[in-house]
């Protein structure tokens, strides 16, 4: 059985999307948890009314506000079910996703399993491709993977995946996400868990949606995504797993920490960029990015993504 955990706050506007796409599973064994963080909207009486019609979802109120690693522990801890999957409120599944995600892993007896991203442009309303760029159908995921194919510029970040967990394998090894962390804890988690060298894989084929908090199409803002990106929070957490796991990984998984640490704090100019724009002091810009090259690359990386991702849309649409 699968426990569906999905994180919720303020959430009114979306949450039935991301609860209806598990309820239309092919697969139909499976408990939906909705941990509520103290939203001020009306997404508990949601839940709570979602809940009163199928007695496979439990609705969990948290006192205060802890952010998303606190709801999905509380999720973990209460799970039933043999498998842990995650869900984020403003996302949803492809019907088949735990069917299909199922059998992989319970073929390759794997302990942790991910699937491509399907990215949804909430400006068009439609999803607008695959974030992750495979050759093979089935791909190892292992600490190295993920922390070598993450980093600021890198065209298909591996960070961004929703794996499936064994809950037993979780609980062996005590392993839960950091509270201490709002930005960037989803990849400390994924780098704890792998530290401890699971069966693990990738897959090439994409059957969880995710909300892009900017559509690469429309370019539109999503209004659901509230996630503030604060590079300093990531290089801390980084620090944070060296500290409490450095002695135990292998030397190799140290420097491509070290190297992706370095990539990162490069990556702090970009805020500093956004600080500057935000006070919309355009001079004071223009000097900055004479004095930084890295920040103007990385912009014409993205810039020449997004044409890209647009161009590959319209190609597929017509």
């Amino acid at each position: 059985m699968f426990s569906v955990i999905i994180p919720a706050y303020n959430s009114e506007t979306f949450i039935k999307r991301a609860v209806n796409s598990v309820l239309k599973q092919t697969l139909q064994n499976f408990e939906i948890l909705i941990i509520d963080d103290k939203s001020s909207d009306g997404t508990v009486q949601l839940a709570q009314d979602m809940a009163s019609k199928d007695n496979r979802i439990r609705v969990f109120l948290q006192d205060t506000n802890g952010g998303p690693a606190v709801s999905r522990n509380v999720g973990i801890d209460n799970a039933k079910g043999e498998w842990i999957a995650i869900l984020d409120a403003d996302d949803a599944y492809k019907p088949e996703r735990l069917e299909k995600m199922l059998k992989v892993a319970e073929d390759g007896n794997y302990d942790l399993l991910c699937d491509s991203i399907i990215e949804y442009d909430i400006g068009i309303q439609k999803e607008v491709g695959i974030a992750l760029d495979l050759e093979r159908d089935v791909n190892s995921f292992s600490f190295l993977d993920l922390v070598e194919n993450d980093y600021p510029g890198i065209a298909y970040p591996y960070g961004g995946v929703q794996p499936i967990f064994r809950r037993d394998f979780l609980n062996k090894y005590n392993l839960r996400y950091c509270p201490d962390y709002r930005f960037g804890e989803d990849f400390l988690f994924y780098m704890e868990v792998l530290s401890y060298a699971p069966k693990a894989a990738l897959l090439k084929k994409g059957y969880y949606i995710y909300t892009k908090s900017v559509g690469p199409v429309s370019g539109r803002r999503s209004s659901h995504s509230r996630t503030v990106a604060d590079t300093h929070q990531i290089i801390s957490a980084m620090e944070y797993f060296v500290e409490k796991h450095g002695e135990r990984i292998e030397p190799q998984e140290r420097l491509a920490i070290r190297e992706r640490m370095k990539k990162f704090s490069k990556h702090t100019k970009v805020d500093e960029l956004r600080e500057i724009l935000a006070d919309k002091n355009i001079f004071h810009a223009f000097f900055f990015l004479i004095k930084t090259p890295y920040v103007v690359r990385y912009i014409l990386k993205k810039l020449f993504k997004k044409i890209r991702n647009k161009r590959k849309y319209y190609l597929h649409s017509s």
